[in-house]
Protein backbone atom coordinates (compact mmCIF):
# COMPACT_ATOMS: atom_id res chain seq x y z
CA UNK A 1 0.00 0.00 0.00
CA UNK A 2 2.86 2.37 0.83
CA UNK A 3 4.34 1.77 -2.64
CA UNK A 4 1.09 2.80 -4.31
CA UNK A 5 0.87 6.00 -2.27
CA UNK A 6 4.50 6.86 -3.03
CA UNK A 7 3.95 6.21 -6.75
CA UNK A 8 0.83 8.39 -6.78
CA UNK A 9 2.69 11.23 -5.04
CA UNK A 10 5.60 11.00 -7.50
CA UNK A 11 3.21 10.89 -10.45
CA UNK A 12 1.29 13.94 -9.20
CA UNK A 13 4.46 15.91 -8.46
CA UNK A 14 5.94 15.15 -11.89
CA UNK A 15 2.86 16.27 -13.80
CA UNK A 16 2.48 19.42 -11.70
CA UNK A 17 6.05 20.56 -12.41
CA UNK A 18 5.84 19.59 -16.08
CA UNK A 19 2.59 21.56 -16.52
CA UNK A 20 4.09 24.68 -14.92
CA UNK A 21 7.13 24.54 -17.21
CA UNK A 22 4.87 24.28 -20.27
CA UNK A 23 2.80 27.28 -19.10
CA UNK A 24 5.94 29.38 -18.58
CA UNK A 25 7.16 28.57 -22.10
CA UNK A 26 3.76 29.44 -23.62
CA UNK A 27 3.69 32.81 -21.83
CA UNK A 28 7.22 33.64 -23.00
CA UNK A 29 6.22 32.96 -26.61
CA UNK A 30 3.16 35.22 -26.32
CA UNK A 31 5.09 38.13 -24.78
CA UNK A 32 7.82 38.26 -27.40
CA UNK A 33 5.52 38.10 -30.41
CA UNK A 34 4.90 41.85 -30.92
CA UNK A 35 7.30 44.78 -31.09
CA UNK A 36 6.93 48.52 -31.66
CA UNK A 37 8.96 50.68 -34.04
CA UNK A 38 8.83 54.43 -34.78
CA UNK A 39 9.79 55.44 -38.32
CA UNK A 40 10.51 58.96 -39.59
CA UNK A 41 8.69 59.57 -42.90
CA UNK A 42 8.50 62.37 -45.45
CA UNK A 43 4.70 62.72 -45.27
CA UNK A 44 3.47 66.00 -43.82
CA UNK A 45 -0.29 66.36 -44.29
CA UNK A 46 -3.61 64.67 -43.54
CA UNK A 47 -3.63 62.95 -46.94
CA UNK A 48 -0.17 61.47 -46.25
CA UNK A 49 -1.35 60.31 -42.82
CA UNK A 50 -4.36 58.51 -44.32
CA UNK A 51 -2.33 56.91 -47.10
CA UNK A 52 0.36 55.59 -44.74
CA UNK A 53 -2.02 54.46 -41.97
CA UNK A 54 -4.48 52.79 -44.35
CA UNK A 55 -1.72 51.12 -46.35
CA UNK A 56 0.09 49.73 -43.32
CA UNK A 57 -3.13 48.65 -41.60
CA UNK A 58 -3.66 45.95 -44.23
CA UNK A 59 -0.03 44.87 -44.51
CA UNK A 60 0.77 41.35 -43.30
CA UNK A 61 1.90 41.24 -39.65
CA UNK A 62 0.88 44.80 -38.72
CA UNK A 63 -1.20 45.04 -35.53
CA UNK A 64 -1.45 48.82 -34.97
CA UNK A 65 -0.46 52.04 -36.76
CA UNK A 66 -0.49 55.66 -35.54
CA UNK A 67 0.81 58.57 -37.63
CA UNK A 68 1.74 61.95 -36.12
CA UNK A 69 1.41 64.71 -38.74
CA UNK A 70 3.39 67.25 -36.67
CA UNK A 71 6.52 65.07 -36.47
CA UNK A 72 5.94 62.98 -39.64
CA UNK A 73 6.58 59.85 -37.56
CA UNK A 74 4.64 56.62 -37.74
CA UNK A 75 4.45 54.20 -34.81
CA UNK A 76 3.91 50.59 -35.88
CA UNK A 77 3.20 47.56 -33.68
CA UNK A 78 4.02 44.41 -35.64
CA UNK A 79 4.21 40.64 -35.27
CA UNK A 80 7.89 39.67 -35.31
CA UNK A 81 7.04 36.29 -36.81
CA UNK A 82 5.28 37.81 -39.83
CA UNK A 83 7.26 40.96 -40.71
CA UNK A 84 10.25 43.07 -39.70
CA UNK A 85 11.36 46.74 -39.65
CA UNK A 86 13.03 46.53 -43.08
CA UNK A 87 9.84 45.20 -44.71
CA UNK A 88 7.81 47.96 -43.04
CA UNK A 89 10.22 50.64 -44.32
CA UNK A 90 10.14 49.14 -47.83
CA UNK A 91 6.34 49.20 -47.78
CA UNK A 92 6.35 52.89 -46.78
CA UNK A 93 8.81 53.51 -49.66
CA UNK A 94 6.42 51.74 -52.04
CA UNK A 95 3.75 54.27 -51.06
CA UNK A 96 6.10 57.05 -52.22
CA UNK A 97 7.49 58.22 -48.86
CA UNK A 98 10.92 58.18 -47.25
CA UNK A 99 11.23 55.84 -44.26
CA UNK A 100 14.10 56.69 -41.90
CA UNK A 101 17.26 56.57 -44.03
CA UNK A 102 15.57 54.74 -46.94
CA UNK A 103 14.58 57.21 -49.63
CA UNK A 104 11.49 56.61 -51.75
CA UNK A 105 12.25 56.05 -55.43
CA UNK A 106 9.28 58.10 -56.57
CA UNK A 107 7.88 60.78 -54.31
CA UNK A 108 4.16 61.17 -53.67
CA UNK A 109 3.98 64.89 -53.15
CA UNK A 110 2.15 66.00 -56.29
CA UNK A 111 -0.94 66.63 -54.13
CA UNK A 112 0.90 69.42 -52.28
CA UNK A 113 0.44 71.79 -55.21
CA UNK A 114 -3.30 71.77 -54.41
CA UNK A 115 -2.79 73.11 -50.84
Amino acid sequence: MKKIIVLLLLFTAYHGVNGQATNAMDQTKKKSKFEKIVIQTSGDCHSCKEKIENGLAFEKGIKDVEYDIETSKVMVVYNTKRTNPDNIRLFINSLGYDADDRKAEKKTHSHHSKH
